[in-house]
């Protein structure tokens, strides 16, 4: 492995403005078919070994935490309690149930790619080393600072506290930087009122120290590198700010330092909110379920109940959310938004599925949605807690789903 050591031949300062004044970054540099990298990305072998995450099979689990009952008197001084542990002890953790619906985070996600995905000659009329306002694009921030760069784009935007003239914004993901500023300027203010509380300070000391007011939104790009052992994507650092809210897609790299070591950070996907959410219903004390429990057989509404057949032979809750849909008000508040987000994806992914059927069986791809095969729809959430003997029972017995299509999530690891 070669180390970032200048030669005879090599005037890396030379090299570094060459690469900057392209104004390609390293997706220029990757979409060019290169096969080595320049020497300016070259890290030192012993940095490159510092950043290698734990491979032991007991490396601890980034903290998660579940946002949707911040305003319950019931739960908020648990969560304040698990933030401040995290933050404590991590400086890192992630959260759900914090209200951006799955459109915002994909649009924004989508958005950022496809103005790193435009032609060099598009992008490049963004491509500055003017930081603190406006819109900035380039590769590295410190490209001129550091002894070894690293392999990423990035386009940054300051949003406040001098107000950015959308017009700026480039009009790929205007829309959607406008819209990710917002939102995630309120989840940030909200978890800074958790953290505020766990200082023993009033919720609202962070707002009104201004710290929400400056505000930079940034969108990275790590392209393909054909000699990924020999650079990184970021190097170590600890961001400026007193929050920053990180939107992760599902390609993983992400790492943070805790203890003597790195960990792993893997996305928490739409799924693993659906399924902390159903965990979270069950596991609410028996008096807060009490009033959906129930037995009637029609369909509709909501149900609560333990075994559907059992005056004929695990607890579950359905919630009808097709034809008889129940009213969004009868949902459980504890986990409404997270059934209702279920829905629309599960029910564009299922018809998606039925068109494909339907097509295989010689008929129209819309026959089944014209059948009205999608109008009935239930959501059920099985939970099986521990049972002491579970070699005398099961969780479920085999059986045949009732309806054309099932659309089942695995829950979780057990």
């Amino acid at each position: 492995m070669a180390a970032a050591t200048p030669t005879l031949d090599y005037d890396r300062m030379e090299e570094v403005k060459k690469f900057d004044e392209s104004k390609m970054g390293v997706k220029g540099l990757s979409d060019s078919g290169i096969t080595s990298i320049p020497k300016i990305f070259i890290h030192a072998p012993d940095t490159l070994a510092d950043l290698k995450p734990n491979s032991s099979h007991t490396s601890p689990s980034i903290p998660i935490i579940d946002l949707s009952n911040i305003y319950s008197n019931h739960h908020r001084e648990q969560i304040i309690s698990q933030v401040k542990e995290a933050a404590t002890n991590w400086g890192f953790f992630q959260v759900i149930n914090h209200g951006i619906s799955q459109l915002v985070l994909d649009s924004t996600l989508k958005a950022i790619k496809s103005f790193h995905e435009q032609p060099h000659e598009v992008k490049s009329k963004y491509y500055t080393r003017k930081e603190g306002s406006g819109v900035m694009y380039a590769s590295n921030n410190d490209l001129y600072r550091t002894e070894a760069a690293c392999w990423h784009d990035s386009l940054q935007m300051w949003m406040a506290p001098v107000p950015l003239n959308t017009e700026e914004i480039p009009e790929i993901c205007r829309k959607e930087v406008m819209e990710w500023d917002v939102c995630a300027k309120k989840v940030s203010e909200a978890v800074m009122e958790l953290l505020s509380e766990g200082l023993g300070l009033e919720a609202g000391k962070f707002k009104e120290l201004t710290f929400s007011d400056s505000r930079c939104m940034v969108g990275h790009c790590y392209p393909y590198c054909p000699q990924p052992d020999l650079t990184v994507g970021i190097t170590a650092h600890t961001d400026p700010g007193v929050v920053t809210l990180l939107l992760q897609d599902e390609i993983g790299g992400l790492q943070v330092k805790h203890g003597d070591g790195w960990v792993e950070v893997k996305p928490v996907r739409v799924l693993d909110q659906t399924t902390q959410a159903i965990r979270a219903f069950h596991e609410q004390p028996p008096e807060m379920k009490a009033e959906y429990y129930k037995r009637e057989n029609e369909m509709g509404g909501v149900i609560l109940a333990s075994n559907n057949d059992l005056y004929r032979t695990h607890d579950l809750l359905q919630v009808w959310t097709g034809i008889k849909a129940a009213e969004v008000e009868d949902i459980p508040e504890i986990r409404r938004r997270e059934v209702v987000e279920w829905d629309l994806c599960a029910t564009g992914f299922a018809e998606a599925l039925m068109e494909v059927l339907s097509e295989g069986l010689g008929l129209e791809s819309g026959k089944f949605k014209e059948l009205a095969f999608s109008e009935g729809r239930v959501f059920v959430g099985h939970y099986h807690p521990f049972c002491p003997q579970p070699d005398l029972t099961m969780g479920i017995r085999s059986h045949p789903s009732f309806k054309e299509l099932t659309l089942q999530e695995l829950l979780d690891n057990f």
